[in-house]
């Protein structure tokens, strides 16, 4: 920047010596001057602008200048810092200076550093004169926040897909298990009289069992792999049947108490996502009750009037079920309330928290047509308040009894194909019950064996997705050769999402595990009564009439 002026003042000089006059030249010179001033004003609104930070010292540690957008992340003031004492502006930043003082001493140092709000890549060198004394020393840093974020984002996100297939895999053998408990137990209360003593027995089984595939839902809703299923939710229920989960989980210097109005209805929403709501407020909750407290879960029904309305623009008038999240923790300040559901915002120390808990709640409420407030103050603890639109309990009965209905059995005949023993006995057992005629393959191998050998039609194919050998589709593709007609269903202990990734067309019927006796056989007849779905031939041999043998 400086080579023109100095050539062009050379110039003036030579001008004068030839006879120009000196009026020309002081104006060349003013001319020049307002150049030279223009281009370091330049020069200074780019380093100020510049997303770094850069600034100089002299011989004494005492700052020359400072500029640069990222001085905030090394407490520097950019323009007034000139002749203050590194020693003193950075008396609490020992690491920055740390890095000039070895500067100062000939090094030339790159580095990161981190603190408590920022972490930065800082670059200190010596500045020496032309004739190789020390003049002082010059520094650069980077601020890599955002980055940082953006890495810790992408950390998160891992984390969460691997704890995703971690449980996918675990709910997968869990679902198998479950679905022979639940489907045995459900089998056997409907053919005992409540008043035998063998009924109650059975009965606790049954619940312990539905208790471990509401754990199992709880997890894959953790790790966002679990299908959602929106239909009428009991609010009341749903806590109480997570009240015990909810107690072991915040810690016994932590008061739970519920306060569940009975005259409230039910929401469309899942209950799994529901679920998942209550634990990471609570967890919240727990995490702001350092020294012990009490956390409140209240539901309530209320009408959201006009008055309301005007007040939330947002909202519509209507019904809704209230859910209160209470605690009597720190509490927040209006800052924290502002970025509350900002995903990966946290207020909780390295480690401890994702940020994404209440994003989740956020998102899952905002799904099933809900909203939800806050409100909080520092040392007073913090309220969530969540509204639900209330559904018509009487059209949801009714909607639950025709499903009933549709589980009626039928006479048609099915092709069972699942390799694990215990969930194809069950299942088999059930069909043959309600009137199916049914055979049964541990494997895809035996059942395209059964599938050519077979007299008659084959109405339905009720397989697993994955199997040992072939998947559930590929072995339809070959079946379908044989038997062009047949209806499909499948089935899984995987959530439907994960199993059509891929493996499984997106508009294929599917029943998911563990199911019971009551949806199994509403899917089945629903899969056999599609418009799509083949007639049943009812004069197709049965018993001896082939090789392979239809069971009733």
């Amino acid at each position: 920047l400086g080579a023109g002026p100095l050539q062009a003042a050379a110039a003036a000089a030579g001008l004068l010596a030839v006879g120009i006059p000196l009026t020309l030249v002081l104006a060349r010179r003013a001319a020049l001057a307002d150049a030279l001033r223009a281009a370091e004003a330049r020069l200074q609104m780019a380093l100020a602008a510049a997303p770094i930070a850069l600034w100089s010292v002299d011989a004494d540690g005492a700052f020359t200048s400072a500029e640069g957008t990222s001085l905030d992340a090394l407490a520097l003031t950019p323009g007034a810092l000139a002749g203050q004492a590194a020693d003193e502006v950075w008396r609490h930043r020992p690491e920055l200076l740390h890095a000039m003082n070895r500067a100062l001493a000939g090094e030339t140092v790159t580095e990161e550093v981190a603190t408590d709000r920022s972490a930065v890549r800082l670059t200190c060198a010596p500045l020496h004169r032309r004739n190789g004394a020390l003049a002082g020393a010059v520094g650069a840093a980077v601020d890599l926040t955002e980055r940082r974020s953006l890495e810790e984002q992408l950390r998160q996100a891992q984390k969460m897909e691997a704890i995703g297939r971690f449980t996918g895999g675990i709910a997968h053998d869990f679902n198998n298990v479950l679905t022979a408990i639940l489907g045995y137990s459900d089998m056997t209360l409907a053919q005992i009289s409540p008043d035998k003593p063998l009924w109650k027995d059975l009965k606790d089984i049954h619940q312990a069992a539905t208790r471990a595939a509401s754990l199992t839902r709880q997890l894959l809703a953790f790790s966002r792999k679990q299908q959602i299923k929106p239909g009428p939710v009991d609010v009341n229920g749903t806590v109480r049947n997570l009240e015990k989960m909810l107690r072991r989980l915040i810690g016994e210097d932590i008061f739970v108490e519920l306060r569940l109005a009975d005259d409230i209805g039910a929401i469309n929403a899942d209950t799994g996502q529901i679920e998942q709501i209550l634990m990471n407020l609570s967890v919240n909750a727990r995490d702001a009750m350092t020294s012990g407290g009490t956390l409140t879960i209240a539901t309530s029904r209320l009408e959201l009037a006009e008055s309301y309305i005007a007040d939330h623009p947002a909202v519509l008038p209507g019904p809704y079920v209230q859910i209160t999240v209470t605690d009597t923790g720190c509490g927040m300040d209006a800052r924290t309330k502002a970025r509350l559901f900002e995903p990966f915002f946290t207020t909780k120390e390295s480690g401890r928290g994702t940020g994404l808990g209440l994003a989740t709640v956020y998102g899952i409420v905002k799904q099933f047509g809900g909203y939800i407030w806050v409100y909080s103050e520092p040392g007073l603890g913090s309220t969530f308040k969540l509204y639900f639109p209330e559904i018509d309990v009487a059209a949801a009965a009714s909607r639950a009894a025709e499903a009933q209905q549709a589980s009626a059995g039928g006479s048609e005949n099915v092709l069972l194909v699942e390799d694990e023993d215990s969930v194809r006995a069950f299942t088999a057992a059930v069909l043959k019950r309600y009137g199916y005629h049914v055979l049964e393959a541990s494997a895809p191998s035996e059942a395209l064996l059964l599938a050519e050998c077979v007299s008659g039609s084959i109405d339905l194919v009720l397989t697993d997705v994955i199997m040992p050998g072939m998947t559930g589709p590929d072995m339809v593709q070959r079946l379908r050769q044989r038997h062009p007609d047949a209806t499909i269903l499948y089935m899984s202990g995987y959530p439907s999402h994960v199993v059509r990734e891929g493996i499984l067309d997106a508009n294929a019927p599917f029943l998911e595990k563990p199911f019971t006796s009551t949806s199994l056989l509403e899917y089945v007849r629903s899969a056999l009564d599609r418009p799509e779905a083949g007639e049943p031939a009812a004069a197709a041999p049965r018993a001896g009439a082939g090789l392979c043998v239809w069971t009733e």
